[in-house]
């Protein structure tokens, strides 16, 4: 089989609507607590905030088709907090947006596990069941919950063609627990995303948002022997994936001042990530979820 069999798509498959309780159009007032927000997010926020959670999942797609003219996105809200209702949601809008040869969906979310890392689970068809790190109505910050390897016998149990994929593995808040891996669903990991670049301890692009553990990065996973493709995403909260935008860090901001004025000089400090985001590159026969 040749090369030139075989095109090249790119696409964001880690991004959040209004479905996430991070996102940015949750319609909680920012102003009042400390956030983590992107550096035009404020706009967005004004914008979006009266809009039903659903209808932030259609301006995500429409902005990955039409605005960032991708070939291919995923949205990957939070499992711990997402219902039944939620997920049959997600599901059926990836169902509506996917069209074969212009534009590839995946019915997604985040395994949101605090105590074994991030994962971002794909499947290839949209009636797969929900399986969280949780149980829905637990919080992650409080209980360890479910192991990757209760996840991926969940996972063959119900034959399901899936893919696990961790991303910012080192920071000190939620760090991949090596000692997990399963070859058939960890097939790739995302190395840089806003949060930053995670190839290797103290590289010049990693994140400063958080403390990075050593023998937590990516190359510390190949060297145990990991067979692991190299994606990037954007891990975006404000229903715009595949843009390039830096972050910003905001802390305690007064209330009377409006976040997105840099100039009324109350940022203590803002971090810009050299490298921006990134996206997810594959060579396919044609543009379908099969290929």
């Amino acid at each position: 089989m040749r090369f030139s069999e075989y095109k090249l798509y790119f696409g964001d498959i880690h991004g959040h609507s209004n479905m996430s309780l991070c996102g940015v159009c949750v319609g909680v007032d920012i102003k009042k607590m400390d956030v983590f927000i992107h550096a035009s997010c404020v706009d967005e926020y004004l914008k979006y905030k009266s809009l039903k959670p659903e209808e932030t999942i259609d301006l995500f797609y429409e902005f990955a088709r039409d605005k960032t003219k991708l070939d291919f996105a995923a949205l990957v809200d939070h499992d711990f907090s997402m219902s039944e209702g939620m997920w049959k949601l997600i599901r059926q809008k990836a169902a509506e947006w996917y069209s074969p040869g212009r534009f590839v969906t995946f019915s997604a979310y985040e395994w949101t596990s605090y105590a074994y890392g991030h994962r971002n689970v794909y499947f290839l068809t949209d009636d797969a069941p929900i399986f969280r790190c949780v149980n829905y109505g637990e919080s992650p910050l409080r209980i360890k919950g479910f192991t990757p390897r209760d996840l991926w016998n969940f996972l063959r149990k119900h034959s399901l063609k899936a893919l696990t994929i961790p991303h910012h593995p080192p920071i000190t808040q939620f760090p991949v627990d090596w000692d997990y891996y399963d070859p058939e669903f960890d097939r790739a990991v995302e190395i840089v995303s806003y949060w930053g670049v995670f190839e290797y301890y103290r590289n010049p692009f990693h994140c400063v948002t958080s403390d990075n553990l050593p023998r937590y990065f990516v190359l510390d996973a190949l060297e145990r022997g990991y067979k692991l493709g190299i994606i990037g995403g954007s891990d975006s909260h404000d229903c715009r994936p595949g843009r390039n935008m830096p972050p910003i860090i905001i802390r305690n901001g007064p209330k009377e001042h409006v976040l997105n004025s840099l100039s009324q000089d109350f940022v203590p400090y803002f971090l810009i990530n050299p490298l921006g985001t990134g996206l997810a590159g594959i060579y396919a026969k044609e543009l379908t979820r099969e290929a």
